[in-house]
């Protein structure tokens, strides 16, 4: 019977194969290459920082870059960690109470070759991820924020933090530190005011605390909608032979 040739057609089988496998794929791209629990970078610290969070100093202005190369796959960074090294320099202080602006962005900056010029290092889709009051004592920062959907094909990752501070703690003047790492194999920094600042190759060590990106990439949703395209072909051909 017509009805049993058409489910029997061989070029609609290949096209079932080949639609099939192509959604299978994207599926796969979509949500088996993202990055979820937590990434510390640089992994440990062999030095303290007490900018931008734990002195003054003038400053208003602080970047850090991490490298791409530490990050396993897109990657939603929903808050950031970081720590004191308050056993080693207790303060009274601890974070120089203030308010404090972080945005993020994908850059093509190089860690240990910031520009000193802040605005050369942002990228075009730095977004705002924390903006409002931090202060007080504590062995660890913690900030969460309006989730950032990171990829790290595209570029580096760019910590921009803007701050206003309510206190004058000067560093030497009783303030303590934040754990950090002075290699620059993984993260740098430019701290400074106005526009712009002084680039070296100290880091804070940030712990990133993610979840899977679910925004699928535009190629992706090209190949899942070629998918698409193969089974709808398929089935024309089945109504055709029917």
């Amino acid at each position: 019977m017509n009805i049993g040739m058409g489910f029997s057609d061989p070029t609609a089988r290949s096209w079932a194969k080949r639609g099939g496998g192509a959604m299978l794929l994207a599926g796969a791209l979509m949500f088996g290459n993202a990055q979820a629990g937590s990434v510390t970078v640089p992994a440990s610290g062999d030095t303290g920082n007490c900018y931008p969070f734990d002195c003054s100093d003038g400053n208003t202005q602080y970047q850090q870059v991490y490298t791409a190369s530490a990050f396993s796959g897109p990657t939603v960074i929903s808050s950031i960690t970081f720590f004191q090294q308050l056993s080693q320099f207790p303060s009274s202080i601890g974070v120089v109470p203030g308010t404090y602006t972080i945005s993020f962005s994908t850059t093509s900056a190089v860690v240990n070759n910031l520009a000193a010029t802040f605005s050369s290092n942002l990228g075009a889709d730095n977004q705002t991820f924390f903006s409002g009051t931090l202060g007080g004592l504590g062995n660890t920062l913690t900030i969460t924020g309006t989730p950032f959907d990171y990829n790290p094909m595209n570029g580096n990752l760019l910590m921009n933090v803007s701050m206003n501070y309510s206190e004058s703690v000067n560093n030497g003047s009783g303030n303590t530190y934040m754990e950090a790492n002075r290699t620059g194999s993984s993260s740098s920094r430019v701290s400074g005011s106005g526009t712009s600042g002084f680039a070296d190759s100290i880091a804070l060590v940030t712990e990133f605390n993610a979840s899977p990106a679910t925004v699928p990439e535009p190629a992706t949703w090209a190949l899942f909608a070629a998918g698409l395209a193969g089974a709808g072909l398929m089935l024309r051909r089945r109504r055709r032979s029917a």
